[in-house]
């Protein structure tokens, strides 16, 4: 059934997906936290987001404006990423989105 909204879970206490499985309910966006259980001891602060890729943004361009704004042929630089991206278009902007404004920098005490 295709419903107006995404389903987002917070899965920090899930495990990273070992103890609980939020997609497999239906899920379309799990959240977890990298600092608690990938990270080990809090060294290195982090997160983690998966998309499922289960929620049909294509038919909710009202609501989701953000994934379709194309003005390219107009110079304006956006690009409609569920054009270029399909049912992969929320975690492609999650990325673009983060790349663009904070950089791919590593926590020094990552770097071990």
């Amino acid at each position: 059934m295709d419903y107006p909204y995404l389903a987002l879970s917070d899965n920090t206490f899930g495990c990273a997906g070992y103890c609980s499985r939020p997609i497999d309910y239906g899920v379309d966006i799990v959240l977890h936290s990298a600092t608690r259980w990938i990270g080990g001891h809090g060294t290195t602060l982090g997160g983690v987001i998966v998309d499922g890729s289960t929620f049909n943004l294509g038919s909710h361009a009202d609501k989701f404006p953000q994934f379709h704004a194309d003005g390219a042929e107009d110079g304006g630089g956006e690009v409609s990423l569920w054009k270029m991206f399909g049912s992969r278009a929320f975690a492609m902007r999650c990325q673009l989105e983060v790349l663009r404004h904070i950089g791919s920098t590593m926590c020094p005490q990552a770097a071990q």
